[in-house]
């Protein structure tokens, strides 16, 4: 087969393993990380640190009640069992009592506020938990279509890098230096058509002689303008 046949089918294949590479490159990246977990996780710890919050402020409410309640018990035990008997000493009493008991008032209205918040906050961890979980179940769907089509992508590059291997065999050293070359410099593509007399990478119009020496294949002619191989099948 002409060289320059060979060096056209070269870039053919090596234009497809680098599609082919930045495919697996792209699904690498997305196995690797996982945004919308670690994003259904902070939710779930934010859930948990407010429902924490909210449990030690209704505990704190309830524990101010409960020295309340036993306070009262304290005073009216002392009213109840005559062990004041001074006029004055009772009125005191009676008085703190009154002001106790507005104060048990407003802890068991702050207790029941803080448990209706309690609730709530262990509402929105068992969403969270929910969430969470129903992120974890698409995510392990897609890692598993994304591992078949990681297997299917590695087995279509083994395939090309097999068929590059044989390929370069075919072309000689100095050919294939001069393609590599190329590639680096011109951005992937080193071989060009020529399209209605012209060079279809830079556009560049082409004599008669330039097109039939291109024509030959089995010897190199480059673009007089972009210095790339000119391919004329």
């Amino acid at each position: 087969m002409p060289l320059v046949h060979h060096l056209y089918q070269l870039q053919q294949l090596d234009r497809e393993l680098e599609t082919v590479q930045q495919a697996l490159l792209r699904l690498e990246e997305q196995l690797a990380h996982a945004p919308e977990v670690e994003a259904a996780r902070r939710r779930l710890q934010a859930a948990e640190e407010e429902h924490r919050a909210q449990q030690r402020k209704f505990q704190e409410a309830e524990h101010k009640a409960d020295a309340l309640r036993r306070k009262i018990q304290e005073i009216e035990g002392q009213l109840a069992g005559g062990q004041v008997r001074n006029p004055r000493q009772v009125q005191v009493l009676q008085e703190e009592l009154t002001y106790l008991r507005r104060k048990l008032d407003e802890a068991e209205e702050a207790a029941i506020h803080h448990l209706m918040t309690l609730e709530e906050a262990q509402a929105a961890v068992a969403a969270a938990q929910e969430g969470l979980e129903q992120v974890l179940a698409r995510r392990d769907e897609r890692e598993a279509a994304w591992q078949e089509e990681r297997l299917r992508l590695q087995a279509r590059q083994q395939d090309l890098l097999a068929r590059r291997a044989a390929l370069t065999d075919q072309i000689p050293e100095e050919a294939l230096a001069l393609y590599e070359d190329l590639r680096g410099r011109k951005g992937g593509l080193a071989v060009a058509r020529v399209q209605e007399e012209a060079c279809e990478a830079c556009g560049a119009l082409l004599s008669a002689a330039r097109r039939q020496e291109a024509a030959r294949l089995e010897v190199i002619t480059l673009c007089p303008q972009c210095g790339r191989i000119l391919y004329a099948p």
